[in-house]
């Protein structure tokens, strides 16, 4: 913005060395006061314009370093705090956009370690409330499209583990 280049003018900064700890140091804040409304008027950003990109340009981050800790530290979350509403207010994500694709870059995650604790994680579910309506609003399913394949996907099962036990298991979760 505008504000941060007269600010880089004055303290001789370019854009390699507009980290937090300086732009803490300009501001006089510290970890607690680092909020997301406050970095909206440091950077003269509004919620449309509140993107990935930007976040990784205001904080010097690269894919690889987009982490929960990381996203939990910029927003001052805590694990209970961190829901899906919010994740779709980071990333301006609408339910239609809410893909597997799009948590897997969010989170760094690959299909390995896409686990059911992972997912657990992400949306602060237990095993009581880990449902089949659940499931098909995180996976964007409908009735017809709950195959095998697709549970398998899920929880991580290949043929050798899909026993009479796993799939009661699993149909008792589901019900």
């Amino acid at each position: 913005s505008e504000f941060q280049k007269v600010i880089e003018d004055i303290y001789g900064l370019d854009k390699a060395s507009w980290t937090r700890s300086v732009i803490e140091d300009i501001y006089g804040l510290d970890k607690a006061s680092w909020t997301r409304s406050v970095i909206e008027d440091i950077y003269g950003l509004d919620k449309a314009s509140w993107t990935r990109s930007v976040i990784e340009d205001s904080y010097g981050l690269d894919k690889a370093s987009w982490t929960r800790s990381v996203i939990e530290d910029i927003y001052g979350l805590d694990k209970a705090s961190w829901t899906r509403s919010v994740i779709e207010d980071i990333y301006g994500l609408d339910k239609a956009s809410w893909t597997r694709s799009v948590i897997e870059d969010s989170y760094g995650l690959d299909k390995a370690s896409w686990t059911r604790s992972v997912i657990e994680d992400i949306y602060g579910l237990e095993k009581a409330s880990w449902t089949r309506s659940v499931i098909e609003d995180i996976y964007g399913l409908d009735k017809a499209s709950w195959t095998r394949s697709v549970i398998e996907d899920i929880y991580g099962l290949d043929k050798a583990s899909w026993t009479r036990s796993g799939r009661s298991s699993i149909s008792q979760r589901l019900k």
